[in-house]
């Protein structure tokens, strides 16, 4: 067979060509692992930290020895959502580090005033990078120009 005019047997060509595949495979993977990978998260010198006028309200917190997902809604009372950029923050309460989880904003079907439609959210992350020990769970509400850290009264052990 000849490739780019130089001549490579048959059985080379495909021992590249599965070695290239394998190789997208893994990166591809160690790629989308990273995207769920805790790392430590310091709040910005303009954060609040708040809980007045704020709601927040978890409906799903599950987690195992592998993962953890949590889901519910968050807004500020009064205000219509028109920016969405909130995500869910877990603090160590041994060590007060903070780690920040990816989380997706999604419509909430449970809330009924229309000016709050986008308040929902949902993170779900694996536990890699996560020290064991209990966590308090807080909203960073960064909806509208705002920047809030609000406490949702909720604990979590991860063991």
């Amino acid at each position: 067979m000849e490739l780019f005019n130089v001549e490579i047997n048959e059985k080379l060509f495909k021992r590249l060509i599965i070695v290239f595949i394998v190789f997208i495979i893994i990166y591809c993977a160690l790629t989308m692992s990273s995207l769920l990978v805790f790392k430590t998260y310091t709040i910005g010198a303009e954060t609040t930290v708040v809980d007045e006028g704020m709601n927040t309200h978890i409906d799903l917190l599950e987690s195992d020895s592998k993962k953890i997902e949590i889901a519910g809604w968050a807004y500020m009372e009064g205000e219509p959502i028109r920016r969405v950029n909130s995500s869910y923050i877990l603090k160590n309460k041994d060590t007060g580090k903070m780690y920040k989880m990816r989380t997706k904003m999604e419509d909430n079907i449970n809330i009924t005033e229309e000016e709050h439609k986008k308040a929902g959210m949902h993170a779900q992350a694996l536990l890699i990078g996560l020290p064991k020990g209990t966590y308090d769970i807080y909203v960073h509400y960064k909806n509208d120009n705002h920047d809030i850290l609000s406490y949702t009264l909720i604990s979590r052990d991860i063991k």
